[in-house]
């Protein structure tokens, strides 16, 4: 049984065109090439950024939006009867893709990422120091408990608490919000991976930003930053308090198109062997191309966040999400 809502009705692939940037017109209706469908409407194209605004239209982001570049527009497809843009329109979305698909890469520098632990420790120490005397959570518990489907009240309050007195809430709500919905809409998760790169934590192999307003306050580089070391301070303080070293996650993923392999900064995992199936389809589908399911035991150094202290991987997919910085490079 599927943890996802999906639609048995759907229009079948073949009244389908696949999307080109003569489809990129403002209130067109299309459908992501998911494995489920999800129908949406392009609600705005901002010729600044280069980037298009996607409502969707059904199961359980209803109504919220995507923001992804011009050229994410393969990744939908339309009936041959929606708008077009005109050559001249096309031509303009095709400059505005080369001005703002800069590359930028940037490789772990072991000098950077040695300061960057010893910073980690010492926040480390500190948060600790703080559990023992305010954490509601480790008052009533010596573990942490991984059968739980969701996360824990208890331990998302202490978190909660911890980060407002750093006045960093703001950047947890807004970044486990964005992991949710989508991590790739936007550029906030961007920006993290970016200054994750930056604190040598993980490799970065992709585009500048497009937004101006992607480093501009309340989200400069450094305030992201100093998020990001707390927030794995946090989490490496809740598994020391738990006396536990590392954690067995899995991933799962059904596609359909051929394996390729490239290395992903992040990467989503789940704590949860079932739910991963939900992911990994082993029966043979016409469609399907590949599919893989994965165990890793990750070092306590590597996780980023957890289902258990993070409210917003609860509220509405229950997935059991951790997410996992790649530093070691394993190819997605």
């Amino acid at each position: 049984m599927s943890i996802h809502q999906q639609n048995k009705n759907k229009i079948d692939d073949a009244l389908y065109t696949k999307g080109t940037l003569k489809y990129l017109v403002k209130d067109n209706p299309c459908v992501l090439l998911d494995g489920r469908r999800t129908p949406g409407i392009i609600e705005d194209i901002d010729m600044e950024s280069g980037m298009f605004t996607w409502r969707i239209l059904d199961f359980e982001d209803k109504g919220k939006c995507w923001e992804l570049p011009f050229e994410d527009i393969s990744q939908f497809q339309f009936l041959d009867d929606e708008k077009y843009s005109d050559k001249d329109v096309i031509r303009l979305y095709e400059d505005i893709i080369k001005q703002k698909k800069i590359e930028l890469n940037i490789k772990i520098d072991i000098d950077t990422q040695k300061q960057t632990f010893k910073n980690i420790t010492k926040i480390k120490e500190d948060i600790i120091a703080w559990m023992n005397k305010e954490s509601k959570y480790f008052k009533s518990y010596d573990k942490l408990d991984w059968s739980m489907k969701k996360g824990s009240p208890l331990l998302s309050e202490d978190l909660k608490r911890y980060l407002d007195n750093e006045h960093l809430l703001y950047l947890e709500d807004e970044t486990t919000s964005n992991f949710c919905l989508n991590p790739h809409s936007g550029e906030l998760i961007k920006g993290m991976i970016i200054c994750l790169a930056e604190l040598g934590l993980v490799n970065y192999q992709g585009f500048e930003v497009r937004k101006k307003s992607t480093f501009t306050k309340p989200y400069e580089k450094e305030t992201r930053k100093r998020y990001l070391m707390h927030r794995l301070a946090f989490v490496q303080a809740m598994f020391e308090k738990a006396h536990q070293k590392e954690l067995t996650v899995y991933r799962g993923m059904t596609s359909e198109q051929t394996f390729k392999s490239f290395e992903r900064p992040l990467i989503s995992t789940t704590a949860h062997l079932e739910s991963t199936k939900a992911f990994f389809d082993e029966t043979i589908h016409p469609k399907h191309k590949s599919a893989y399911l994965l165990k890793l035991n990750m070092p306590v150094s590597q996780i980023l966040m957890t289902y258990l202290e993070t409210p917003a991987f609860s509220h509405q997919y229950l997935e059991q999400e951790v997410i996992i910085l790649n530093k070691d490079g394993l190819p997605f």
